[in-house]
C-alpha cells in the first residue's frame, strides 16, 4: 500500500490526525505518471475535505477480499483504516474505446454512512491516449469523487442546486 504523497512510509509519521486522510492500495499500477496523477487527485481531495472521522477497526470483522467493485481483487481488510482507503486496480476492463473509469465506495460507515473502503478501476487499453492528452489527472480526480460519494450516495441529486449560492447571470 502506498499512503498518498511518499513512497510507503508509516501513515502515522506523516498523516495528522486532524485532517481528512485518503490511503491509496495499488492492486495494480500504472505507469510511475498515472500512479502520480492518482496521488495528486489524493491531495487534492484531502485538501478540499474539511475535518477528520474517526478510525475504523476491520480487526473483528474483517472485510473479504475480492469484494470491492466488480472484478476488483482487492486482499482482505482486517486492519484499520484513517479514513478512507481506495483500491487501485488499472487491468483490460473492455478493450479500447470503452469505458474509461469506474469507481465507488464498498464499505459504509455505520455512523456516518461515509465511505471507509473504495475502488477505482481503469481499463489499461484506454489509459495511453488519455495519459498522453494530459486528462488522466481530470479522469483520476472525477472517479475519486465516486468514491468520496459524489454522485453515488446523494439520493436527491437533482436538488442540489434549487437554491444556488450565487447570483444567475
Amino acid at each position: 500500500m502506498l499512503n498518498c504523497g511518499d513512497g510507503g512510509t508509516d501513515p502515522s509519521e506523516l498523516i495528522d490526525d486532524t485532517d481528512f486522510s485518503i490511503e491509496l492500495a495499488f492492486i495494480n499500477h500504472g505507469t510511475p505518471s498515472q500512479d502520480s496523477a492518482l496521488i495528486a487527485a489524493a491531495d487534492r481531495w484531502m485538501s478540499i475535505v474539511q475535518g477528520d472521522l474517526g478510525d475504523v477497526d476491520f480487526s473483528s470483522t474483517p472485510v473479504a477480499a475480492n469484494t470491492c467493485g466488480e472484478g476488483v481483487q482487492n486482499p482482505e481488510v482486517s486492519g484499520t483504516v484513517d479514513d478512507l482507503r481506495i483500491f487501485i486496480d488499472i487491468r483490460p476492463l473492455d478493450g479500447p474505446a470503452g469505458t474509461l473509469g469506474q469507481a465507488g465506495f464498498c464499505q459504509i460507515r455505520s455512523s456516518s454512512h461515509l465511505p471507509v473502503l473504495g475502488f477505482m478501476s481503469f481499463d489499461s487499453d484506454d489509459l495511453g491516449p488519455i495519459e498522453q492528452s494530459g486528462d488522466f489527472g481530470a479522469l483520476a480526480l472525477h472517479e475519486m469523487g465516486h468514491v468520496l460519494g459524489v454522485g453515488t450516495l446523494w439520493p436527491d441529486s437533482d436538488t442540489l442546486l434549487v437554491n444556488p449560492s450565487l447570483p444567475s447571470r
